[in-house]
C-alpha cells in the first residue's frame, strides 16, 4: 500500500464527523524517530486494536529474517488479540507464491475485500465501518426507545416498571417480587381495554 493513500484514508478517517468520534487510525510512518523497536512498536499496537484494518497494496513489502512479512505480524498478533479485522487488498493480477498464501490465510479468517481505485477504497471502508459500529450497537438501527441497551437487566427493567404503574395507575405494590412482576404484568389482570 503506497504511504500516501495509507495517510489520505487516515485523514478521511480522522475528518470523518462519525468515525473521528469512535477511530483513531495509527500509522507507524507518523511516529517520530525515537529509540524503541519498530516492530514491537507496530506490534503493541496491533494488539491494542479494536479495530484491524488491513491495506494490502501492490506488494507486501520486504521480508524480516525469518522469512515473515510484517504485516503478517501484525494480522496475527490482532487476530490472536480477537480485534474486529477488517481487510482489503489492492487488485493485481498476480501475486508472489508467498504473498498469495497469506491471502488464503486471511480468506479463511475473514471477508476481504478489493479495490482498484482510492475512491473504492474508501467506500468500502466507509461500509465496512459503518457495519462495525451497527453490529456493536455503536450506531443503532430503528427507533431509539424500541432498541435495547447491551447492558439492560431485567433487574432495572422491574424498577422502572413499578414506578410506571404507581405512578400511571396509582396503585400501591408493596409485595411483588423481583422475579414474577414481569410475568404479573403480563397476566390478564393487568391488562387495560
Amino acid at each position: 500500500m503506497q504511504k500516501k493513500e495509507r495517510k489520505r484514508l487516515a485523514e478521511y478517517i480522522r475528518q470523518d464527523d462519525l468515525f473521528s468520534r469512535y477511530f483513531e487510525p495509527f500509522l507507524f510512518e507518523e511516529l517520530p524517530a525515537q529509540d524503541m523497536s519498530a516492530q514491537g512498536t507496530y506490534l503493541e499496537q496491533a494488539a491494542q486494536s479494536e479495530v484491524y484494518l488491513l491495506l494490502v497494496g501492490e506488494r507486501f513489502g520486504y521480508q524480516d529474517a525469518e522469512g515473515t512479512y510484517p504485516t503478517e505480524r501484525e494480522y496475527d498478533t490482532a487476530t490472536s488479540n480477537h480485534a474486529y479485522r477488517i481487510a482489503f487488498f489492492k487488485y493485481v493480477s498476480k501475486r508472489e507464491e508467498k504473498e498469495d498464501t497469506f491471502k488464503q490465510k486471511i480468506d479463511r479468517d475473514v471477508i476481504r475485500n478489493v479495490f482498484n481505485s482510492y475512491e473504492e477504497l474508501q467506500s468500502g471502508v466507509y461500509a465496512s465501518l459503518v457495519e462495525y459500529m451497527t453490529t456493536h450497537l455503536i450506531l443503532r438501527q430503528g427507533p431509539f426507545d424500541a432498541s435495547v441497551h447491551p447492558d439492560a437487566r431485567l433487574e432495572d427493567l422491574d424498577k422502572k416498571l413499578k414506578l410506571f404503574l404507581m405512578k400511571t395507575f396509582m396503585i400501591k405494590i408493596t409485595k411483588i417480587k423481583r422475579k414474577t412482576c414481569i410475568q404479573e404484568l403480563c397476566s390478564d389482570k393487568w391488562r387495560i381495554s
